[in-house]
């Protein structure tokens, strides 16, 4: 495999900068160009900071808008792969070379909102957390100009299965997720080259945080800017199902904790995707049925039979109306589990 050429020279930042924001790419330099503006006013002069950008071998503009952005001052660390190593390759390279304690991946085609990176750089300051995630607005084309964001909904959580509950399947969304990398790498993990070409080789630093997890920060306020699309090019219920299942079975050990992720997965994620799929509104690669890929993977747990596999088999107008009952149940069984929560915890105080 032909490495990355040599980083682009630029205006070094501080030692040790608190934050990495590392941008893979690949042949989306209209995306790129809207999400670099969106970073440009925030990272003026902010030292704590280090920009990667980190180019799968585009065949577009995207060097030349690199080095645009470049001349207009923004202290970017430049990499160009001479080949396309994959999207998975791109972000190992990116975690391998990043020099932050803390970690940020984001997607060339998301936004950030202004005010959100001095926002996150002031929490990251004051306290110490192995996770963050961030809440997201919906990207409306044409993009216009984004309100500028602060945090003031946030809630630190120090429960891994309570961290998880809030974000089960959007582990995988590689934007929202934040990970303090010096915590991942002093912690014992599995080899992360072993989920190159998983198509989420992310959850590789993302599951280490999460095992070892004392304190994470969810932030409700919607500080990202996401395209309501899926990109296509896998099979999306192989990669969500079965193989999300075999990576939290490798890679979290705590039994509790990865029912909640593929739980999550199951009731909240899936069925509208299945609903769109029998639509096909929009873009799927799959060989096989989906419940031929998802009812070995999940035939033991009850949530699968109850929440997805109706909506996957019923004729649509069944399946839709299965779906909106489904919805109201899963906040009853939110609601529920939360008092559940709550409770165990005032009794836990009360022993102590």
């Amino acid at each position: 495999m032909t490495g990355p050429t040599p980083p682009t020279p630029t205006p070094s930042v501080s030692d040790k900068p608190l934050l990495t924001i590392a941008i893979p790419t690949y042949n989306r330099s209209r995306f790129l160009r809207q999400l670099l503006d969106s970073l440009r006013r925030d990272l003026e002069g902010e030292s704590r900071v280090e920009l990667i950008v980190s180019d799968n071998a585009s065949p577009d503009e995207t060097p030349s808008l690199v080095a645009e952005f470049q001349g207009l001052g923004m202290r970017i660390r430049s990499i160009r792969n001479e080949v396309n190593i994959g999207p998975d390759g791109n972000f190992l390279q990116c975690f391998n070379l990043a020099r932050g304690k803390y970690f940020w991946i984001i997607g060339d085609d998301d936004v950030v909102a202004p005010g959100a990176i001095p926002a996150l750089l002031d929490h990251c300051n004051s306290a110490e957390y192995d996770m963050l995630y961030l809440s997201q607005f919906p990207i409306k084309e044409p993009l216009t100009t984004i309100e500028r964001k602060q945090i003031s909904n946030a809630v630190v959580i120090r429960d891994a299965r309570s961290y998880a509950r809030r974000v089960h399947v959007f582990f995988t969304f590689i934007s929202a997720n934040i990970v303090n990398r010096d915590a991942v790498l002093a912690a014992n993990h599995p080899s992360f080259d072993r989920l190159l070409g998983t198509n989420l080789g992310q959850l590789a630093w993302i599951f280490a945080a999460l095992d070892n997890f004392h304190s994470g920060l969810f932030i409700h306020d919607t500080l990202l800017g996401a395209r309501n699309n899926v990109a296509g090019g896998y099979q999306l219920f192989e990669v969500f199902g079965p193989k999300l299942k075999a990576i939290a079975e490798d890679r979290i050990r705590s039994r509790s904790v990865r029912e909640v992720i593929l739980n999550g997965t199951l009731r909240k994620f899936f069925p509208g995707f299945a609903l769109k799929y029998k639509l096909a509104t929009i873009p799927f690669s799959e060989d096989i049925s989906p419940t031929a890929r998802l009812t070995p993977a999940f035939r033991g747990n009850i949530q699968y039979w109850v929440f997805l596999y109706p909506v996957l088999v019923l004729p649509f107008v069944l399946a839709a109306g299965w779906y909106i009952t489904c919805r109201s149940l899963d906040r009853c069984v939110c609601r529920l589990t939360r008092w559940s929560d709550a409770a165990r915890r005032r009794f836990s105080a009360g022993r102590n």
